[in-house]
């Protein structure tokens, strides 16, 4: 929160109410010292893809397979990115309202 201050930033935890599933999910969103900019954090997909990995690339006793987890994790991240992407253009939503924060291929393998 600290780094948030420091760059102007302040953050905000919004409960949306959902029909289905869960009744209720936090999102947190960050926002400019001007307000024309919002950024929403999806911690639980972030979660789940650690989760998601580690069950299926098994580490062995005294090995890891950092390498492989990470390919693994970018090949999620483009396919939640291409998806997310679709759901948005057909609301007609993406790209004047949504930006995505960075490109898959600035992650480091």
């Amino acid at each position: 929160m600290a780094a948030l201050k420091a760059r102007n930033l302040s953050n905000e935890t919004i409960n949306i109410k959902l029909d289905e599933g869960r009744g209720v999910r936090d999102l947190m969103t960050i926002i400019n010292a001007n307000g024309d900019n919002v950024y929403f954090d999806f911690p639980s997909t972030l979660l789940t893809l650690n989760i998601l990995i580690d069950y299926k690339i098994e580490s062995k006793k005294n090995s890891f397979n950092d390498k492989e987890k990470a390919l693994l994790g970018k090949l999620y991240i483009e396919k939640f990115r291409e998806t997310t992407k679709a759901l948005l253009e057909e609301k007609h939503l993406f790209p004047k309202y949504v930006e995505f924060s960075n490109s898959l291929d600035e992650i480091q393998l």
